[in-house]
């Protein structure tokens, strides 16, 4: 329906302790978006990695990574692959994708890294991810898994967003919102035919108006 969808990894929910995974919507082409929210389940840990999807019935889904299962033991680092599902932004499920496994089996790339090859896709009424977790063979440090997981319908209350935002002048903000616009837009007409007309935007090189 022309909604765009905006997850990624930050500390605002819990002071600058940890990150969390925000998440966010804009109704109008990008000219506006709303309050982030927090995505991930426990916001008592450090969540990151976010990648979504969006089924054909306007169901979301974030994946993403989180240390839920990590205990106090120091030769290990638990973490599990959680799918976080919404139709609003505010009310979420949740369901397991794969819990728990051990990180510091991960390749150190400056800090333990499982790598980029995470993915996210839905066929019928199922989400289709593609992750890679940590392997125990010293030579192939990393297995990469496609799976199919049906989400849960139970639901789980969502804390507030909180935090601080740097604020722009008006001049900086009104220029950011035309650049952020313009290439939104320049984006979405190479994967939807006439985006923009669907969501009543101009060409990407007309300053959008401001609401």
């Amino acid at each position: 329906d022309g909604t765009l969808w905006l997850a990624w990894q930050d500390s605002r929910f819990s002071g600058g302790q940890h990150d969390g995974i925000a998440l966010t919507r804009s109704t109008d082409g990008g000219l506006s978006w709303s309050v982030p929210v927090a995505a991930n389940g426990s916001p008592a840990v450090a969540a990151f990695t976010p990648t979504l999807q969006v089924r054909a019935d306007g169901l979301l889904a974030v994946m993403y990574l989180d240390l839920r299962p990590n205990t106090a033991a120091t030769d290990t680092l638990l973490a599990a692959a959680w799918l976080a599902t919404t139709r609003d932004g505010a009310a979420f499920a949740e369901t397991v994708v794969w819990n728990p496994f051990d990180m510091t089996h991960a390749p150190n790339a400056r800090g333990l890294f499982l790598g980029d090859y995470f993915g996210l896709v839905s066929v019928g009424n199922e989400f289709v991810p593609l992750l890679a977790l940590p392997s125990t063979d010293t030579s192939n440090r990393t297995d990469t898994y496609l799976l199919r997981v049906l989400p849960s319908a139970a639901t789980r209350p969502q804390p507030q967003a909180s935090g601080r935002v740097q604020a722009l002048s008006v001049v900086e903000e009104r220029e950011f919102r035309r650049r952020q616009a313009a290439f939104t837009q320049r984006v979405m007409e190479r994967r939807v035919a006439n985006w923009g007309a669907r969501v009543g935007l101009r060409t990407p090189d007309a300053a959008p108006a401001r609401r």
